[in-house]
């Protein structure tokens, strides 16, 4: 409505004024936090740029000195949650607050509890299976040609067109190379009988027998019920993030 009945010279729509007006808010909202956490000691309240260095010391300075910019009370701290790369902060601040405790970021408090919690066999062949199937097709081109080939050809519809490597160190962060691996299920199976089928006129003896492996071991029940059940498992863990 603004665009449509303010003058020309008032439109406020030159990057610099955009840029300002944004600022401007952020401060609105950034006090209303303030007020906020004054009273109930709890919110999120600034994202702080790592502009000097990111030794724990520094970081640990950065985070007290804008507690105390933003007149909030550092004794009411009562826990601190960083990525392991940082947890060296922690004791720095309970130097001056002892009652800030320290804990793993949720994230990482969530990855520990699921690696924890998945110890089946079966579940750990199943995501080896996979690794060893995306890593099998990377790591030599004629295969991932024809595996993007075979995407084309059995399921053209789908935007993806390679697997994804499961993350080794995060199993929540794995849940996105199951889905790519269940959508495209159909066509690792079909490229896998087609490159068993073409033999060694076209394969080499490693390729032959790579496809023989993985083709047995993802049609198994085994692996096919392991893939359903954890996929399922990490959806309702990663909360869509």
């Amino acid at each position: 409505m603004h665009l449509n009945t303010a003058a020309k010279n008032a439109l406020y729509t030159s990057w610099n004024i955009q840029n300002q007006l944004i600022h401007n808010y952020g401060e609105l909202i950034r006090d209303r936090i303030l007020y906020k956490m004054k009273k109930n000691k709890e919110d999120l309240v600034d994202f702080l740029e790592c502009d000097t260095g990111i030794t724990d010391r520094i970081l640990a300075e950065k985070i007290t000195n804008r507690i105390t910019e933003y007149g909030l009370n550092i004794n009411n701290l009562r826990g601190q949650a960083y990525a392991g790369s940082s947890k060296g902060v922690a004791p720095i601040i309970t130097e001056t607050n002892p009652l800030a405790l320290y804990q793993h970021c949720s994230s990482h408090a969530l990855n520990l509890a699921v690696i924890k919690s998945i110890q089946i066999t079966s579940v750990r062949n199943m995501v080896g299976t996979l690794d060893k199937t995306s890593s099998s097709m990377e790591g030599h081109p004629k295969r991932a040609y024809a595996f993007k080939g075979a995407v084309l050809e059995t399921q053209p519809e789908s935007r993806k067109q390679k697997l994804k490597n499961p993350c080794r160190t995060r199993w929540v962060e794995r849940l996105g190379a199951l889905e790519t691996f269940m959508e495209l299920h159909t066509t690792v199976v079909a490229y896998l009988e087609k490159t068993v089928e073409d033999g060694p006129a076209i394969w080499s003896t490693d390729s032959l027998t790579d496809a023989q492996t993985l083709l047995l071991t993802i049609t198994s029940t085994d692996f096919i019920v392991s893939q359903v059940i954890t996929n399922n498992a990490l959806g309702l863990e990663r909360c869509d993030h």
